[in-house]
């Protein structure tokens, strides 16, 4: 069984699935040998295409154009409607997702502001860097050396 398996649809047979992919009402059945017969293939030659990139890309540009003309036809007349009703909140709400399609309302924008240390210390200008003792431990090893050597000359 090493042969390779060679598909025979040709590609009005892979368009042809995929824009009935994106038409089917009510959508493809889940399981394999169902949606095969719906789109009238073999269960291999929808599992090739179901695997193939460029058949999926395909299918994603009519899903996206189905998209599109729902959102541009019933989509915005329903939301000009919502947008006109009585309920406050929910008028809100379609005229927000409204002013969004259009661009109108635009999100508010942000600013990274990245400062190291380094920066601050430099911004510090001539004075004593506020800094400068935090990861010094001089003087705490200093410190503790000085009491063992005094605990050590208090026991002589």
């Amino acid at each position: 069984m090493s042969e390779q398996l060679e598909t025979i649809l040709t590609n009005d047979d892979r368009v042809r699935c995929a824009l009935s992919i994106a038409q089917v009402e009510g959508g493809l059945p889940a399981r394999l040998d169902e949606a095969a017969a719906v789109l009238q293939v073999s269960v291999i030659d929808l599992v090739a295409m179901l695997n193939d990139q460029a058949f999926i890309k395909l299918v994603r540009g009519f899903t996206q154009a189905k998209a599109s003309l729902a959102l541009h036809g019933k989509g915005i007349e329903r939301l000009t409607e919502i947008a006109a009703s009585k309920n406050d909140k929910t008028a809100l709400l379609a005229i927000q997702a409204l002013g969004k399609l259009t661009g109108d309302f635009k999100p508010a924008r942000s600013v990274d502001v990245k400062v190291t240390f380094e920066d601050l210390r430099k911004r510090s200008g001539g004075h004593r860097d506020p800094l400068s003792g935090m990861f010094d431990i001089k003087n705490v090893v200093d410190a503790e050396v000085e009491a063992e050597v005094n605990e050590g000359a208090g026991d002589e």
